[in-house]
């Protein structure tokens, strides 16, 4: 792998190995609990049997639970890969739904979901609709949030990290 690869790769994200026919919907609460109630009516057999559909809750992740999974039918695949690909669909649905409180790790995921987008666009977008929301409307330079409107991807600090990883190398050693 050359420079240029290693580079492509990077920005075109195609080594999180996404799983492919992996879809992720957000649904009104009324959408939920009627997906639920339906989850709970299928029969057996009914559903094919490589197919699975999971229920979860932001709210819930966000939460002392720390996970979103409400219910589950049918076969909902784990992995280290596929992990990832449902922590960037639960930090870009908590982006949508205004949500303020990212850890360091939440802005890492969430600048790399965004990395496709205009760095330009973002805020205007996000203020609209947090316009819409019966929430208090703090200053968003005071938010957490705040780097995903200021910085384009994840890459920008890369140069001043590594430098900072490598003086703690030697510092340690």
């Amino acid at each position: 792998v050359n420079l240029a690869q290693l580079q492509e790769g990077l920005a075109s994200q195609t080594f999180y190995k996404m799983q492919e026919g992996r879809y992720f919907v957000q649904l009104s609460l009324e959408e939920a609990e009627h997906l639920r109630a339906s989850m709970h009516a299928m029969r057996t057999g009914t559903w094919p049997a490589t197919c699975g559909v999971a229920l979860r809750c932001i709210g819930n992740r966000e939460g002392a639970l720390n996970t979103s999974l409400i219910d589950a039918h049918g076969p909902v695949v784990e992995s280290a890969e596929l992990r990832y690909q449902l922590e960037v669909a639960e930090q870009l649905f908590r982006f949508l739904n205004n949500s303020c409180d990212f850890q360091a790790r939440d802005l890492h995921v969430l600048r790399r979901a965004l990395q496709m987008t205009r760095l330009e666009d973002r805020l205007p977008w996000w203020l609209d609709v947090r316009a819409c929301r019966r929430r208090a409307q703090g200053r968003w330079q005071q938010l957490q949030v705040a780097s995903v409107f200021v910085q384009g991807s994840e890459f920008e600090n890369l140069a001043a990290k590594a430098l900072l990883s490598r003086v703690r190398w030697v510092l340690a050693a």
